[in-house]
């Protein structure tokens, strides 16, 4: 995905990172390719901020953070 080719690899460092993949909020973790989770949320229905912030990567310290974050997207 052109995201992680994007990504500074400091961003990497915490293992996971919110992004887009195929228009939905995905989920990758470590240095995986794949993402490890797709949601159902599509990312052209977010603010263009949100879709900014996305396109850049999210960058989430733990599980609990990036669940959280992934959330925030749903609303």
């Amino acid at each position: 995905m052109v995201l992680r080719q994007r990504i500074l690899p400091a961003a990497l460092a915490f293992g996971l990172l919110i992004g887009i993949h195929e228009g939905r909020v995905a989920l990758w973790e470590g240095d995986d390719p794949a993402p490890e989770f797709v949601s159902d949320y599509c990312a052209a229905a977010l603010p263009p901020s949100d879709q900014e912030a996305l396109q850049k990567g999210i960058p989430a310290a733990d599980q609990g953070q990036a669940s959280s974050r992934m959330e925030d997207f749903s609303s």
